[in-house]
């Protein structure tokens, strides 16, 4: 059946979602560039309209006007630049620097007077002092070391130089200082001994002058050595940039050197904050004297005006009776503003709305800050009518067209990002997919390197932002100056057609990134985002080259790469890189202990599985690269080694129940043949041929019996289904025994019996049985296999605390196979085959041994046979008679009778 189609991924519809998309964007770019710009202006956005002069805004352009009219007028005033009823400046003199200075350094007078013409002379050179760091650096040298000489040492071949710290009233320098009644400087410890025996610590380094400096000094009349390291370094480092002298015409060093209680350093720091003072003053007279709808008036305390209204230039009162008495002005608009008298502490008149946002942020700033001084008093007031074009008209302008559209901005503001969001949602949901069926459908612009779109993404989304920056010139130097408390920013002039170009340059931008964008997320559906990575490719080939290495080639790698990243980072990087070198230790550590702790896991595993639990798993689930890799082999060994016990243990069972079931299913047969057969031989049969043939069968029947228990006794054993009975026994009267029980088959084989016991009793501790079944198989086996005509040596020995019973004899066919391979079951030593062996009784005999914690050898040297059975001596603590005696020749019998 063939599948409907699904309008929502056709073309169509991708369009569609793509060109709202645009237009959201669109709507976010422009609306919100627009607002951002009307907000800097200080435009209420989202609230109703109000006046300009009514805003908080226009308060601190406002403050702002002031704070630079505060820095004018501060340097004006202590310029000592008056201000005539005609609205021109007046200059005194000159200033005293010592007013500058910030402290008090004890002079005045013309030896620190100056024009204001010789301090704009002096402005690059005394700004090159400041620059140069010579101030600064002169608090580096002494300021105690006056009159004080460097004390100098000579040594003879026999003298020594006793240390200050351990005899300092004994050393030279202390006699040198009370015979000649002077201080000297142990430039050693830093310190000042003076005449009285006290000690002081030199506050900074030691300068010597040049000759010049000395030569100068000589020739006003002063002794270099009388005067401190700091003023002899200004002394010497001044002259250069002292290039006016006061009006006394002696330079402020020479007056210093003259009154040595007066500071050079002091001196110097009040010519440079005269001429900083002055350089402001000369910054901002050119702005102060351009027209402003900012009306003032300053009175100060000495009857000193400052105003840029020539109504106002009689005083604070006449501006105070003009800002009460004049509601408007002649071109219909309004004065807001208000009169501060700083000797009543408040404001004395407030024009217009006293809660408007303006007049609070102006009186806030009035009652904390003076302009000029003290108690001065000052009018403030903003003409409406704007009629000069300055950046308080310029606001007021923008207010006045953008006030009321500012709701209808920030409504489409709202609109464009939700309809940008939407169908950025919908675009994602839409990329890879087709109206025909539900695949994913990558094309050729998707086999790129992810990296590539990555790369394209980021670029292009720099683009968006960077690009209508640099087209529109939002440059916010072009901005005129607003305060913003301690600083000022700045705006350009409102022109909404950069808004309009800003949005579509962002609109345009998010589209350009959309075709890398949706391959993004196309791959990111197909999954095989990080399969097509550069990244990957770069890693999976670093890791084929370091995988084809040997561990301690790997080892030697990452120690070569962890020790150039800790040099670069200690020797680029200085503190940061000491943090990052410090951060890559630690995850070598972290790194080194989870190795260590996945090591310990696996060789957990390791003897878990080594002491026989085959079941034991090592959790993988922390385990990482070889770690893991040698963990899931460990359990792999486990669970092949447990399939193949279990399978051997199946196998032997399968065998034992083979055997068992087949020797039960035997002998009820066979049991009755030997009855019959026995019924037969009690029958008086005269003819010989028939007794023939009832001794074969008696023979043959017997021989079946005998395989048939040896089977199943074979069986039990390997199964371990077989129960023991340990009890001390005496292996000398258990040998003797079973001499006897053979000695008429060995007579009738024609085999002499050698056997050499000691008197002393040889105990082990074994069951009684199968101790004996073992040696009646090593018997018959002797009587089966022995040549005729020659010796059976058997031995029984105490040696090395253990009991070592031994038998050998003589074979009749060559042996020709290994002795370990005697020991299976069904192995016979003859080729032919030609006695009635059952291939069993070497076998039964070693494993009844081995389940009584005995040992069980053979040994082949040509034909000779030896068997050596050992096992550990029993410690007899009583004596039992019945366990340690002798065993009567009947129960043996009957046991005996048991096995056949």
């Amino acid at each position: 059946m063939e599948e409907k189609k699904r309008p929502f991924y056709s073309v169509l519809a991708k369009t569609v979602v793509l060109v709202l998309c645009a237009l959201g964007f669109f709507l976010v770019g422009f609306c919100g560039i627009l607002l951002g710009d009307l907000a800097v202006r200080g435009v209420p956005i989202g609230r109703a309209k109000t006046d300009y002069e009514n805003t908080e805004t226009c308060g601190m352009r406002l403050v702002g006007y002031l704070g630079e009219m505060q820095e004018f007028y501060e340097s004006q005033y202590k310029l000592n630049i008056r201000q005539r009823a005609d609205g021109e400046e007046e200059q005194e003199e000159g200033v005293d620097i010592v007013d500058f200075a910030d402290g008090a350094v004890g002079a005045e007078g013309d030896h620190t007077f100056y024009t204001l013409t010789q301090l704009d002379s002096l402005k690059s050179s005394i700004l090159s002092m400041y620059n140069d760091y010579i101030l600064e650096s002169s608090q580096e040298f002494a300021t105690n070391d006056a009159g004080v000489e460097v004390y100098q040492e000579v040594y003879g071949e026999e003298e020594t130089y006793d240390e200050y710290a351990d005899a300092a009233e004994t050393s030279d320098i202390y006699q040198r200082a009370q015979e000649d009644q002077k201080s000297y400087l142990d430039e050693d410890y830093g310190t000042i001994v003076n005449p009285d025996g006290s000690v002081t610590d030199c506050d900074g380094m030691r300068f010597t002058p040049s000759q010049d400096t000395i030569d100068s000094l000589m020739e006003i009349g002063c002794d270099y050595t009388e005067y401190s390291s700091q003023f002899l370094y200004l002394y010497e480092m001044g002259g250069t940039y002292e290039m006016e002298v006061p009006k006394s015409g002696v330079s402020l060093r020479d007056y210093a050197a003259e009154n040595k209680s007066i500071s050079l350093y002091d001196l110097y720091q009040g010519l440079y904050n005269a001429v900083e003072t002055l350089i402001d003053y000369q910054n901002a007279d050119g702005d102060m004297k351009e027209e402003t709808n900012v009306q003032y008036c300053i009175q100060l305390e000495d009857g000193t005006i400052y105003t840029n209204v020539d109504e106002w230039s009689q005083g604070y009162e006449t501006a105070l009776s003009i800002l009460r008495g004049s509601a408007s002005q002649e071109d219909g608009g309004q004065l807001v503003g208000l009169a501060y008298n700083r000797e009543l502490g408040h404001a004395e008149f407030q024009e217009k709305t006293t809660s408007s946002d303006m007049m609070q942020a102006l009186s806030a700033w009035l009652s904390s800050n003076n302009l000029v001084t003290d108690n001065e008093k000052v009018v403030v007031a903003l003409n409406t009518a704007w009629p000069v074009a300055d950046e308080f008209s310029q606001a007021a302008g923008v207010f006045s067209v953008w006030g009321d559209w500012t709701s209808a901005l920030v409504a489409l503001t709202v609109i464009g990002s939700v309809l940008a969001v939407v169908c950025l949602v919908l675009v994602t949901v839409q990329a890879g997919r087709s109206c025909r069926d539900r695949e994913v459908h990558l094309y050729s612009f998707d086999r790129m390197p992810t990296e590539v779109y990555l790369t394209l993404i980021f670029l292009l989304g720099c683009l968006v932002f960077c690009l209508p920056v640099l087209v529109i010139g939002i440059n916010f130097d072009q901005y005129p100056a607003m305060y913003t408390g301690n600083g000022q920013y700045y705006y350009r002039d409102m022109q909404a057609y950069r808004s309009l170009l800003a949005g579509l340059l962002i609109s345009g931008g998010i589209m350009l990134m959309m075709p890398s964008y949706m391959s993004l997320v196309r791959r990111i559906k197909a999954k095989n985002l990080w399969n097509r990575s550069l990244i990957r490719s770069i890693y999976k080939m670093c890791r084929e080259v370091y995988d084809a290495r040997k561990t301690s080639q790997k080892i030697l790698i990452v120690f070569v790469v962890y020790a150039l990243f800790q040099i670069i980072f200690l020797s680029w990087f200085g503190t940061f890189g000491l943090i990052l070198a410090i951060l890559l230790d630690t995850i070598a550590a972290l790194y080194l202990v989870r190795e260590a702790a996945g090591r310990q896991t696996i060789r957990q595993g390791l003897r878990k599985i080594g002491s026989g639990d085959l079941e034991y798993k090592i959790d993988l689930t922390t385990l990482k690269g070889d770690n893991l890799e040698m963990a899931e082999t460990v359990n792999n060994v486990g669970k092949g080694l447990q399939a193949a016990i279990q399978e051997q243990m199946k196998s032997e069972r399968l065998k034992a129940d083979l055997i068992t079931n087949v020797s039960h299913d035997i002998k009820t047969p066979l049991t009755s043949i030997i009855n019959y057969v026995d019924l037969l031989k009690r029958e008086e049969i005269s003819d010989p041929k028939i007794k023939g043939y009832i001794d074969i069968l008696d023979s043959k029947s017997q021989r079946l019996k005998q395989l048939t228990e040896d089977l199943v006794e074979a069986s039990k054993i390997s199964s371990g289904n077989i129960k023991l009975e340990f009890m001390n026994l005496n292996l000398n009267e258990l040998v003797q025994q079973v001499n006897g029980e053979f000695d008429e088959r060995f007579r009738d084989k024609n085999l002499s019996l050698v056997c050499v016991l000691g008197s002393e009793p040889l105990m082990v501790r074994a069951d009684s049985r199968r101790i004996w079944r073992v040696l009646e198989n090593l018997y018959v086996n002797v009587v089966k296999y022995a040549m005729p005509g020659t010796r059976v040596y058997v031995d029984a020995v105490k040696r090395n605390n253990k009991i070592v019973f031994s038998i050998k004899n003589i074979s009749e066919n060559p042996l020709n196979i290994n002795a370990d391979e005697l020991t299976e079951r069904f192995i016979r030593g003859d080729v032919s085959r030609s006695t009635e062996g059952s291939g069993l009784g070497l076998s039964i005999a070693k494993n009844l041994t081995t389940l009584q914690h005995g040992t069980f050898r053979i040994y082949l040297d040509g034909d000779l046979f030896k068997v050596t059975i050992s096992f550990e001596e029993a410690r007899v603590q009583r004596k039992d008679p019945v366990q340690d005696g002798p065993l009567r020749r009947e129960q043996r019998k009957e046991q005996a009778e048991d096995h056949r």
